[in-house]
């Protein structure tokens, strides 16, 4: 007989999400899309570019002088993050943020120029993560749904069954 415990959290960050931000909601263990949008210039070249996303006092993921700065990157997010060179020159800055966990939940902010002699263009947004329902069986952690037991003839609720798994 396995035994299950069933695991929901659901964390509220006690930082503000900032004024005028974006609120974005993952669960963790997934890949989250946070978007940075820059008007369309005109003529463009990736040696003009500087996209900084950042994190109170961290550096998320840096792209300048044609390439991404892997050096300023702070480590918790190291193989983490994808942008997207190729959308640059439409105007899209956006970050994959790749696994995300309960200590990604956050404010974020995309400071972009894509265009030579433009104004710095700065998105902020919320990102909230919260942890999927997981079962625990055997020393066995999966992210499958738990089945709820029904009530049986006995009369038994189904939340006296579940503490009964637990």
């Amino acid at each position: 007989m396995s035994v299950r415990a069933v695991l929901a959290v659901t964390v509220i960050s006690c930082l503000p999400a900032l004024r005028g931000s974006t609120m974005i909601l993952a669960d963790a263990g997934t890949d989250v899309l946070l978007p940075c949008n820059v008007q369309h210039q005109g003529g463009f070249n990736l040696l003009d570019v500087t996209i900084n996303w950042e994190r109170p006092d961290t550096i998320v993921c840096s792209f300048y002088h044609g390439s991404r700065q892997l050096e300023h990157q702070d480590e918790r997010f190291r193989g983490r993050t994808q942008l997207f060179p190729n959308k640059f020159s439409k105007g899209n800055a956006s970050l994959l943020l790749q696994r995300v966990n309960l200590a990604d939940t956050g404010n974020y902010s995309c400071n972009a120029v894509l265009w030579a002699n433009t104004q710095l263009t700065v998105h902020t947004m919320f990102l909230q993560v919260t942890a999927q329902m997981q079962t625990l069986s055997r020393g066995a952690l999966s992210t499958e749904k738990p089945k709820v037991p029904m009530a049986s003839a006995s009369n038994e609720s189904p939340l006296h069954m579940i503490y009964q798994l637990l």
